[in-house]
This record gives C-alpha cells, structure tokens and sequence, in this order.
C-alpha cells in the first residue's frame, strides 16, 4: 500500500503540470514574425539536418527509425506539452537526443512555434 501512495504523490504533480502545460499552450498567442524567424533560425541549425528542411523526416537517411515527419498527421495532434518534453528530453529508442543542455528555454519555445508552422 505504502508503494502506491508513493507512486501516486509522484505521478499526480506530473499529470497536473502536463495538463497546465497543455492549457497554457492552446490558449497561447499567435507566434510574431520575430519569434518564428528565431525558430527558422534554430530548426535550420539544429533541427533540419535530421528532419529535413521541411521537416518531412528526410534529413538524415541512415537513422533508424528515420527522424519523425513533423508535418505527419501523428505529430500535428500532438500536444505542445507533448512535443516540447520531447525536444527538451529527446525520445527513447530513436536519435532525438535531449536538446535541454543545448538550447535556451527560448530557443525551444522558438522552435516550437516554427515547427508549427510546417504543419499547415
């Protein structure tokens, strides 16, 4: 019983923060010109090498899995919570390595909105 209620003191403040995360994101302002310039900047640096200059997943050809499409159906309905934790701590089994070290807290909201951009 003690393991559950540990378990659960842990997991409940990660729910309610992704949820937070979630809320915050979608209720967000348009991105301006400036901040998606920035994020044009840093995915075209860090970002399009793998995942193509149009994010189609095509950068690199040697990965396996191939770096994801992020103009993909599966990536559009992905929350901002959702693909900034993966920017932020990269994905498991694949080569998206954690960006957190590398790029300011801004250069990753930055690339965010970029990103979103290659969705429409």
């Amino acid at each position: 019983m003690r393991n559950t209620r540990v378990g659960l003191t842990v997991l409940v403040p990660i729910f309610l923060l992704s949820v937070g995360w979630s809320c915050a994101a979608q209720t967000a302002a348009p991105p301006d010109d400036t901040t998606l310039a920035r994020g044009k900047a840093v995915f075209e640096q860090r970002c399009a090498p793998c995942h193509g200059a149009q994010g189609r997943g095509d950068g690199y050809p040697f990965l396996k899995p191939p770096p994801a499409d992020l103009t993909a159906f599966a990536v559009r309905n992905k929350t901002d919570a959702d693909l900034l934790i993966t920017i932020r701590h990269g994905h498991p089994d694949t080569a998206m390595g954690s960006w957190r070290f590398a790029l300011t807290e801004k250069e990753v909201w930055d690339v965010l909105a970029y990103v979103r951009t290659l969705q429409k």
